[in-house]
């Protein structure tokens, strides 16, 4: 009878932080961080070398004289951290909050703000959720004629004049780039944006824009920032081309954040070694695994392991899709059999419980291993050695972490833990 490797006897042979499994830093759910006036928060805070009028809000007296110009807040009793949840927790002195909208392990809060009429002893504010709704709480007004939607793709919330106006008035932004109008608030034209993309990720209002025309930034998720309504343009300090990673750009009476989108942009990436596969990459990550039902992004893990070592041996066109659509190759359930470990020209020798010293001994040799580790939370998880990192650590190629080419096996990873088994390919 045909055999296939432990691991990949359960459809929880792979990163699957979406549905079950555990949960990698790139699919946690964001802390949104929000202040009275203003915070960054996220891998994108403090965007701007700019004077600075509020704390962290942006202010260009260069640019022109404005109309408006915003009062010095003291910001220290406004601090709280909005979780993914609903939760609002205070912290550096600030009052509990009352009133705030929870769904409690739904994960669908999106953005925090707070009224510019909100004191120590009388905190109010807005929640924003992923479906547009916006939620108020500690006594605010409610908001009139904001856009919802039946799915997730809520991403930022900003208000005018502090929510302090006749109607409550600000502005929503969706994920692919769109800016919604609500209360009284203008409607402006989207500076950036992606038609059913998920590349936006936050905004921010510009506090010194005329009242009659409001303006502000927007971030898209590669750390680049957007100019709408009468704000100036700006040069962000910081962009990242191929990741995922800019998470939240805050200023005054505004918030919000996303998470890592579970299928990423396709990014080839090679050295001399080889190839580099994600999982999750856009290109095969809603392919099925043989003719399981099963998606590459959730089992698909070691088969993408198996295509790097493909190419590490010059085989440059075979891919995890290539892969996945060998349907002899897996079970029902999508499980990889032993026999399709294997690449040709070389020999394949799979351990189970293998000795430390052992796989040292293979990867030092130049041989690629793929190792099969449990995971805290019962599943399990494929990733390839690719080369030695000192006496004790490796270079390692992750399918699920995104771009993880020759990163470092030790280090703060959730898809690392104790290895049961290796695959040596020579």
């Amino acid at each position: 009878m045909t055999s296939f490797s432990r691991a990949a006897e359960s459809i929880t042979s792979c990163a699957k932080a979406a549905a079950i499994g555990y949960d990698p830093p790139a699919m946690r759910r964001v802390l949104i961080v929000s202040i009275a006036v203003s915070l960054g928060l996220g891998s994108v805070a403090f965007l701007f070398n700019l004077s600075v009028r509020l704390p962290n809000s942006v202010a260009i007296g260069a640019l022109g004289a404005a109309p408006r110009v915003a009062p010095p807040v003291d910001n220290e009793n406004h601090l709280y951290v909005l979780d993914a949840d609903g939760g609002i927790h205070p912290f550096g002195g600030a009052p509990p909050v009352t009133g705030n909208t929870v769904w409690p392990g739904e994960g669908i809060a999106r953005a925090l703000v707070l009224t510019a009429g909100s004191t120590p002893s009388a905190v109010a504010g807005y929640t924003l959720d992923g479906f547009g709704g916006i939620h108020p709480f500690g006594g605010a007004r409610a908001v009139l004629g904001a856009a919802y939607w039946d799915t997730d793709i809520a991403r930022g919330l900003v208000l005018l004049d502090g929510g302090r106006g006749l109607l409550v008035s600000g502005y929503t932004l969706d994920y692919s780039g769109g800016i919604h109008a609500f209360g009284a608030a203008p409607a402006v034209t989207p500076p950036a944006q992606w038609p059913g993309q998920d590349m936006a990720d936050s905004m921010v209002a510009w506090t010194r824009a005329p009242a009659a025309a409001p303006g502000g930034w927007v971030l898209d998720r590669h750390g680049e920032v957007y100019a709408w309504g009468s704000a100036p343009a700006l040069a962000p300090s910081q962009t990242w081309a191929t990741w995922d990673i800019a998470r939240g750009l805050a200023g005054g009476g505004s918030g919000g954040g996303s998470t890592e989108r579970l299928i990423l942009d396709a990014t080839p990436l090679n050295d001399g070694w080889g190839a580099y596969y994600n999982q999750r990459d856009a290109r095969w990550a809603s392919a099925s695994v043989g003719a399981a039902t099963y998606p590459v992004w959730r089992i698909g893990c070691l088969l993408s392991d198996l295509a790097m070592v493909y190419s590490h041996f010059g085989y440059g066109s075979t891919t995890p899709a290539t892969i996945a659509a060998h349907t002899e190759w897996f079970n029902a359930s999508g499980a990889i059999f032993n026999s399709a470990l294997k690449v040709p020209g070389h020999s394949t020798s799979i351990v189970m419980n293998p000795d430390p010293s052992w796989i040292a001994a293979q990867v030092s040799a130049g041989h690629p291993v793929i190792v099969g580790m449990n995971l805290p939370k019962g599943t399990t998880h494929f990733v390839v050695l690719t080369g030695r990192n000192g006496a004790s650590d490796y270079w390692t190629n992750d399918p699920w972490e995104q771009n993880a080419m020759h990163v470092t096996f030790s280090g703060d990873w959730f898809t690392r833990g104790p290895v049961y088994e290796a695959i040596v390919f020579i």
